[in-house]
């Protein structure tokens, strides 16, 4: 299990995200946090920029074919990384089982 953390630009709509991931049952549940801000230096000037976050809940095996869905449809500027679950209880590990597609 894993929590996959997908970085959206302002552009794009998160819960048009989450809504066809959850459809598709590439996740099991998703919480979204909107205008996170994040800083970076470019040639030295602090840049802030703001993001959609989407943190998602699934199957480890199903991480690539997310990657592969986010890029078809909302195209390949989001950034996406993984996080692994290390352990849960019962309720959440079936929670994730049950409400993903099946491998």
């Amino acid at each position: 299990m894993i929590n996959v953390v997908l970085y959206l630009s302002q552009n794009h709509n998160p819960i048009d995200v989450v809504e066809q991931l959850l459809r598709k049952e590439l996740v099991a549940s998703a919480f979204v946090d909107y205008n996170n801000e994040s800083y970076s230096l470019k040639e030295g000037v602090l840049v802030k920029t703001l993001n959609h976050v989407i943190t998602v809940q699934t199957k480890q095996l199903l991480f690539s074919e997310i990657v592969k869905f986010i890029a078809v449809n909302y195209g390949q500027d989001i950034a996406i990384n993984s996080v692994p679950i290390v352990s849960a209880n019962d309720y959440f590990d079936s929670m994730i089982r049950v409400n993903t597609k099946k491998i």
